[in-house]
């Protein structure tokens, strides 16, 4: 039987590595997109919107 304060078996190569943390920023209710804008944009919420921006003289390529 499993000890029950770890969820999963204690491995001694990652010791207690912790993985990951989530940062949540407190948001406010402000309206909604109409749904085109929501389907383009990819949000429903205007405050959730954060819009990437290619950097100047950067270049993507194609996967084959």
């Amino acid at each position: 039987m499993a000890n029950s304060n770890q969820c999963y078996p204690y491995c001694s190569i990652w010791g207690r590595l912790e993985l990951a943390r989530a940062y949540v920023v407190p948001q406010t209710f402000c309206g909604t997109f109409n749904l085109d804008q929501a389907l383009s944009t990819g949000t429903l919420f205007p405050e959730l919107l954060r819009p990437y921006r290619k950097k100047e003289g950067s270049a993507c390529t194609k996967i084959k």
